[in-house]
C-alpha cells in the first residue's frame, strides 16, 4: 500500500465512547471520548503502539481531547522515521534517535519558498513528546531501562517547576536526550496593526473584483465569488470583533447572533476551544449587521441552492458547498490572504486575538483610571466580579496569562488620552467603513446591485446609530 504523505491520524465522532470498565453483571460501562485520535502506520495500518499510548494518557485523564491530538501529531514524526529505516520503536537506538532528532530540522534553500524550518523548541516538544511514548512502550513490554544513563537510548528523566492556573506551583517531569537543541528565546506576538488589517480587507476585495472581471467566469460562478469575498471579509472582522481563535469562529452560531442583537449592549457567544467551554464577549450592533448582511444576502441564498444535498444547520461561516466551514479551512483561507496581501509584517490570525486583549484592558484602564500596571494587578485579583469579567472576555483560565496584554495595554495608553467614548466611537467608524469598502465594490453591479448597496449602508449606519446613542 502506499504510504500516507498527510497526518496519520484521524478523529473520531464528537458522540464516540470507549469502554471503561465490566460491571459484576457483565454490562460494559463506556466513558466519553469524543475527537480523540486514532493513528495509523504510514501505509494505513492500525498502529496499537500509537493508540495505546493515547489511550493510557486518556484513561489517566493526563490529558484533554485537544492535547491528544498534540501528542498524537508529535509522535507521527517518529512513526514516519520507523516505517521508513523499517523498525519497530522498541528496536531503536541511541544513534538512531539522534538521526531522528536531526531530521526534525530540515535546511531551507536559500531563496526557496519552502514552509520555514521548525524552532528548536518546536523539535525539542517533538522529540520529548517521542520520548514518552517510546518510555510507556517499554513499560508495556516490560523491557527494564529501556531509557536511561545506560539504557538503550541514552535519556535521563528531569524535573522542572511551573505555576498552575490556580495560582499552586507544581513539579513536572520530562525526558531529554543529549541531541536536543537548545530552546530558542520565548518571543510573544505583538497585535496585528491596523494597516495590517486594512491591507487583508483590500486584497479580499481586489482577488474578487479580478475574478469578476474575467470574461471566462460562468454566470453560475458569479455568485460563489460574491459569497467567498462577503465570507472573507467577515472572517477578518469576527476575528477582530471577538478575539476568537480562528478554530473558535468556526464554531459560531446564527442564533447565537440573533440572541446578541435583542440585547442593548450585545454579547456575543463565543465556543472556546480550550477547556471546552463558552464565553461572551461585547459587541456593536454595527458589527452584528455585518454578520446579518452576510447571512440574509450571501450565506441564506447560497444554501437554498443547496437545500437538497446538505440541509439546514446553524453555523454562520460556510463553505462553497454551503457545509459548515472547518477550522482548518479557516486557516488555510486566512493563510492565502496573508500570502496574497503581501505585508511585510508578520500577521497571523492569533494576532487578532492579541489586538482584542489589549484594546479591552486599554478601555478598562481608561474607564476606571487606572494609574499604573500594579494598580490594574491589584483590582484583577482583588475585585471577583472585575476578574470573572475580564476572564470570561477573553477564556483565559489563569491571570498570570494576562500580564503581557496589560503590559501592552499601558504602553498603548502612554501615547494618547482618548476617553472610553473616543474608543468605542473610533471603532464603530472602523466598522463602517469596512463595510462601506465591500458595497463601493458593488455599486460597479448596474443600477439594481448599486440599489441594494446603499439600503444595505443604511441599515448599517441605523447600527451604529444605535452604538452611537449610548455614549451621549
Amino acid at each position: 500500500m502506499e504510504p500516507r504523505k498527510h497526518q496519520l491520524y484521524k478523529r473520531v465522532s464528537p458522540n464516540f465512547c470507549l469502554p471503561h470498565y465490566v460491571t459484576e453483571r457483565n454490562e460494559v460501562r463506556t466513558t466519553p471520548a469524543g475527537g480523540f485520535p486514532v493513528v495509523r502506520w504510514p501505509d494505513g495500518s492500525y498502529c496499537f503502539e500509537a493508540n495505546q499510548h493515547l489511550l493510557d494518557l486518556r484513561m489517566r485523564r493526563v490529558l484533554s481531547s485537544g492535547s491528544l491530538v498534540m501528542k498524537a501529531s508529535q509522535i507521527s514524526h517518529l512513526l514516519r522515521f520507523c516505517w521508513r529505516r523499517r523498525i519497530s520503536p522498541l528496536s531503536l537506538t541511541d544513534s538512531n534517535f539522534t538521526d531522528f532528532v536531526k531530521g526534525l530540522t530540515p535546511k531551507c534553500k536559500p531563496g526557496s519558498f519552502q514552509r520555514r524550518p521548525r524552532s528548536d523548541t518546536t523539535v525539542n516538544s517533538i522529540a520529548r513528546s517521542s520520548l514518552d511514548f517510546l518510555h510507556g512502550l517499554s513499560l508495556h513490554a516490560s523491557i527494564e531501562g529501556f531509557l536511561g544513563p545506560n539504557g538503550q537510548i541514552l535519556a535521563e528523566q528531569r524535573q522542572m517547576k511551573r505555576r498552575t492556573p490556580s495560582g499552586r506551583i507544581v513539579s513536572i517531569s520530562y525526558w531529554h536526550h543529549s541531541s536536543l537543541p537548545t530552546p530558542d528565546p520565548k518571543v510573544r506576538r505583538l497585535p496585528i496593526s491596523s494597516s495590517a488589517i486594512d491591507q487583508l480587507r483590500g486584497t479580499v476585495i481586489s482577488i474578487a473584483r479580478k475574478r469578476l472581471d474575467s470574461p471566462k467566469l460562468r454566470s453560475t460562478s458569479r455568485y460563489q465569488v460574491l459569497h467567498t469575498r462577503a465570507r472573507n471579509l467577515l472572517i477578518v472582522d469576527l476575528l477582530e470583533a471577538t478575539g476568537a481563535r480562528i478554530g473558535e469562529i468556526a464554531l459560531i452560531k446564527i442564533s447565537d447572533v440573533r440572541k446578541a442583537e435583542r440585547m442593548e449592549y450585545p454579547l456575543l457567544r463565543v465556543p472556546t476551544l480550550k477547556g471546552g467551554r463558552e464565553r461572551r464577549v461585547p459587541i456593536l450592533h454595527a458589527e452584528l449587521r455585518l454578520i446579518r448582511e452576510y447571512v440574509d444576502f450571501y450565506r441564506a441564498p447560497l444554501l437554498r441552492s443547496r437545500a437538497a444535498k446538505i440541509g439546514e444547520h446553524d453555523y454562520l461561516l460556510v463553505s462553497r458547498f454551503g457545509t459548515p466551514i472547518l477550522a482548518a479551512t479557516l486557516s488555510n483561507v486566512f493563510g492565502a490572504i496573508r500570502r496574497d496581501s503581501g505585508i511585510s509584517e508578520q500577521a497571523c490570525a492569533h494576532m487578532f486575538r492579541h489586538r482584542f486583549i489589549t484594546k479591552l484592558f486599554v478601555r478598562l484602564i481608561q474607564e476606571h483610571n487606572f494609574k499604573n500596571q500594579d494598580d490594574f494587578r491589584r483590582r484583577l485579583l482583588d475585585t471577583e466580579s472585575f476578574k470573572l469579567k475580564v476572564m470570561e472576555w477573553t477564556g483565559h483560565r489563569s491571570l498570570l496569562s494576562l500580564n503581557h496584554y496589560i503590559h501592552l495595554a499601558f504602553e498603548e495608553i502612554a501615547g494618547f488620552t482618548e476617553t472610553t467614548d473616543a474608543v468605542t466611537a473610533s471603532k464603530v467608524v472602523q466598522t463602517v467603513r469596512s463595510k462601506v469598502q465591500l458595497e463601493l465594490a458593488a455599486l460597479a453591479g448596474g443600477a439594481e446591485a448599486s440599489k441594494e448597496a446603499l439600503n444595505r449602508i443604511s441599515r448599517l449606519l441605523e447600527a451604529a446609530d444605535r452604538d452611537l446613542a449610548k455614549l451621549s
